[in-house]
């Protein structure tokens, strides 16, 4: 049972072992549904500081943040709503999948999970579920202004993981080139 689990909680590295053989210095970033890899690759070896989950989360190297299933209040705990910095309801409403379809940068086909209320993965369906987070209705904004609710968000995201990858970027030389996987995407 623990080879396996072992197993499970290192399928990073064989990406990234295929990143070092191709790219030989690189900053590796690996976004999925619900958590994001970020590996320093070093003279075409990878470079990790941690090996396990708990481990990875120390280092920067396992941000557990993905571009689907991350619940909103993982990525911030309130949302400006006209002009007011607004505490979110601390309830699973709505997941950074409706904040990226609002955008219009996610691809349907990597949204492979219900929505949080179980109905429709439409923009609309998404700006509901948005606006419950901040106890409201949909109606109490116009579709624009949603966008830049669902962008704060969609920042909020990208910063965690950006704070991470200066982390795990501080033992690379700054030239290096930044390797993108996954379905994550700005």
């Amino acid at each position: 049972a623990q080879l396996g689990a072992d197993v499970a909680s290192a399928n990073w590295h064989a990406t990234a072992l295929l990143v070092a053989k191709l790219a030989g210095d690189a900053l590796f970033v690996d976004m999925g549904s619900t958590t994001t890899d970020i590996i320093a690759i070093k003279n075409g070896a990878v470079a990790n500081d941690g090996y396990t989950d708990a481990g990875r989360l120390l280092t920067g190297e396992l941000v557990y943040t993905g571009f689907t299933r991350t619940f909103l209040f993982g990525v911030a705990s309130s949302a400006p709503v006209n002009g007011r910095l607004t505490p979110l309801m601390n309830e699973y409403f709505a997941s950074i999948a409706d904040a990226h379809r609002i955008l219009g940068v996610l691809d349907e086909d990597d949204d492979r999970h219900p929505p949080a209320d179980g109905k429709e993965k439409t923009v609309d369906g998404s700006i509901a579920r948005l606006a419950r987070m901040v106890g409201r209705d949909a109606t109490d904004l116009t579709p624009p202004e949603w966008g830049e609710v669902a962008r704060w968000f969609s920042e909020q995201q990208l910063r965690k993981v950006h704070d991470a990858a200066s982390l795990v970027a501080g033992t690379l030389p700054r030239d290096v080139p930044i390797v993108g996987a996954g379905i994550g995407r700005w």
